[in-house]
């Protein structure tokens, strides 16, 4: 576990720990006595780097993205919305007319998002016409975050070199 973060880390020890607990409750530990899971130290490091795109950045990804992925990028860069909120978010959420972005209770870690920012209808309400409700065989669901990896990593320099690096929730981040 020497490359893997300390949240990851807490979260194995408290899962052990919370195995050993059920442990004690059902008669199979003795009660009254700290388990080792219990004596392990919590890792206190404050996480990695939080990264973010440059406007530059944003709008080499929103000009050389394919099409279908705009929607993806815009509504976490403009709306604040975490990649896993998008990848569950359906276009029946996405109202325009009233300026907000609902997120179900049940998929969502945030209350519903509002974007003011220039331009994001324009560049969000065309894709959401064509396949809003499922219209036209087109999806419901804004988009899967996994082709976004092999999107980003296609904008590439003439070398070859990639122009933008997905950097985790870096929309979200950039918001």
């Amino acid at each position: 576990m020497k490359e893997t973060s300390g949240r990851t880390k807490n979260n194995y020890r408290a899962a052990l720990a919370t195995l050993f607990s059920f442990a004690r409750q059902k008669g199979h530990l003795p009660r009254g006595q700290q388990t080792e899971a219990e004596f392990s130290t919590r890792y206190n490091g404050k996480g990695g780097e939080i990264g973010t795109y440059t406007p530059k950045q944003l709008q080499i990804l929103l000009s050389r993205i394919e099409p279908r992925m705009i929607p993806f990028i815009a509504i976490g860069a403009f709306a604040g919305l975490r990649s896993a909120e998008i990848a569950r978010l359906e276009w029946q959420e996405v109202r325009f007319d009233q300026d907000v972005i609902e997120l179900k209770a049940a998929r969502a870690s945030q209350p519903p998002a509002t974007s003011d920012s220039p331009g994001f209808e324009s560049l969000v309400k065309s894709h959401a016409e064509r396949v809003r409700e499922g219209a036209s065989g087109g999806p419901r669901r804004i988009r899967s975050r996994h082709p976004i990896q092999k999107a980003v990593d296609a904008i590439t320099d003439q070398d070859g070199e990639p122009l933008v690096k997905i950097v985790h929730n870096g929309l979200r981040h950039s918001f």
